[in-house]
């Protein structure tokens, strides 16, 4: 399935832009490895920092649903397959062996994404840029995601990408319309 291979080229390249944070000069602390598994406990290991990138949930982005249901029609004169975009939300979280390191993960990458929340269309291979968007969540609602996963709470940041799925498989294109009225 090619939107399976485009949400995960959407989370590799939330994966760089945050690491881009700690490469920075300005970072003295150590560089943290990336996970997508929230069940990684890096407390038993010394020194050991990791950032925690979850997509916990994906859905249809309603406000571009209509806005573009056809791309123009090509020499054929058929209507171009759908783009269908989706809500990518992420929760992004850290974890170390002192609580003060994790809260400056956090703060890092809380910076990151507040200072450049854009990836542009050209690194991502998609129609548009990828606008990281930051999404207020309850703690009650964050309380219950790390439930969910089984780990105790942590300090998160809860992030909305909306990224265009182009439906390049083969699918069905819509018939033009020939006349309308109906006769």
């Amino acid at each position: 399935m090619p939107e399976l291979s485009r949400i995960a080229a959407v989370s590799g390249q939330l994966h760089e832009h945050l690491l881009g944070a700690f490469a920075a000069p300005d970072w003295s602390g150590a560089v943290p490895t990336l996970s997508d598994s929230p069940g990684e406990d890096p407390s038993t290991e010394h020194g050991r920092c990791t950032l925690i990138v979850l997509l916990y949930h994906v859905a249809y982005n309603d406000e571009q649903r209509n806005v573009r249901p056809l791309r123009p029609f090509g020499a054929t004169g058929v209507g171009e397959r759908l783009a269908m975009t989706l809500d990518l939300h992420y929760l992004v979280a850290a974890a170390a062996a002192q609580s003060f390191q994790a809260q400056a993960l956090l703060e890092r990458a809380c910076l990151r994404m507040h200072q450049a929340p854009i990836i542009s269309a050209s690194d991502t291979g998609q129609q548009e840029p990828l606008r990281f968007v930051p999404v207020a969540r309850l703690p009650e609602e964050l309380l219950a995601l790390w439930q969910g996963f089984g780990m105790a709470f942590r300090p998160s940041l809860a992030y909305r990408v909306a990224a265009s799925i182009d439906r390049s498989d083969g699918g069905v294109s819509p018939l033009p319309v020939l006349q309308w009225p109906p006769v």
